[in-house]
């Protein structure tokens, strides 16, 4: 999981949000559960394409049952 966390951090078209204080955050992460902060559809897409990249490479499948989108203000 670190490489994909890793290279959500360091993409550069991936925004993330800001925060009110002016900070950026693009991931909460705890233990296993990892929720992507999409400011809108580009970081959507720039997370699905680290996703697939990430599961072709490891092998490693997201368990849609267990996953959701939230949308707010996109």
């Amino acid at each position: 999981l670190e490489p994909l966390l890793a290279a959500l951090e360091n993409d550069t078209l991936f925004k993330g949000i800001t925060l009110p204080d002016g900070s950026k955050v693009k991931l909460s992460v705890y233990a296993d559960d990892t929720t992507p902060l999409c400011s809108d559809l580009q970081d959507l897409q720039r997370v699905e394409y680290w996703l697939n990249l990430f599961s072709a490479a490891s092998g490693a499948k997201i368990n849609k049952s267990k996953s959701e989108i939230v949308l707010k203000n996109l």
